[in-house]
């Protein structure tokens, strides 16, 4: 799930490539509720040709496609797209740039699952607008990603914390990563973030002691 900038090579994600195997299944775990309500939704909204944006080693592609959507992933990072490509050919795959993708207007829904928060502020801003420009009219738009708050419960403070730690231990491998989840954090999360968009909500969900939102928006 890791968007890069321009500059594609060298690819700060390559250390991660032996842990993947065990990532993706505790990742599995934790998202499979959000992913069956995001899988839900884009049905409920009549969505067939679906890009995954930030698709990483294509775990959500591969679940999306086997639930009989059009996917379509594209991620910065060659050792994540790799990897995806070992999984299955019942979806595209095209490793490239979120800030200047290569495709016209033919997405019914763009998905960014767990991707944003790495991203540095201008690029969030990029991203936003090549979202845009793919989306068909009357699309949606689906995120997933952290929220900020104030925790009332020592189970979300325990989330919190562990998503910290995580986090934290990407950014030893590439500094910017956690240097981005932080400002992002710091700036109210992704409800924050949504919140400034011209954009109407079709859907908000939360996982996790609300440290994990599903947001669906139709734009303006």
């Amino acid at each position: 799930m890791h968007l890069a900038t321009r500059q594609l090579r060298p690819d700060p994600y390559q250390p991660l490539a032996r842990a993947l195997p065990v990532a993706e299944r505790v990742q599995g775990l934790i998202l499979y509720r959000l992913r069956g309500d995001m899988r839900r939704l884009l049905a409920r909204q009549g969505c067939v040709r679906v890009l995954d944006l930030g698709c990483g080693s294509g775990c959500l592609s591969c679940r999306l496609a086997g639930a009989g959507f059009q996917m379509v992933g594209l991620d910065a990072s060659s050792a994540m797209v790799r990897r995806a490509k070992r999984k299955s050919h019942d979806f595209g795959l095209v490793q490239g740039d979120a800030t200047g993708l290569p495709f016209g207007r033919c997405f019914d829904a763009v998905v960014l699952s767990l991707a944003l928060h790495e991203m540095a502020p201008a690029t969030r801003e990029s991203v936003w607008s090549q979202m845009l420009r793919v989306l068909r009219p009357g699309g949606l738009l689906v995120f997933a990603d952290f929220i900020a708050g104030s925790f009332t419960s020592s189970y979300a403070r325990a989330v919190a914390s562990l998503i910290d730690r995580d986090e934290r231990q990407i950014g030893r491998i590439h500094r910017p990563h956690y240097e981005n989840f932080r400002q992002f954090m710091n700036a109210g999360g992704l409800g924050a973030w949504l919140a400034t968009r011209a954009a109407t909500s079709v859907l908000e969900r939360s996982y996790w002691g609300s440290n994990i939102g599903l947001i669906a928006v139709a734009p303006a």
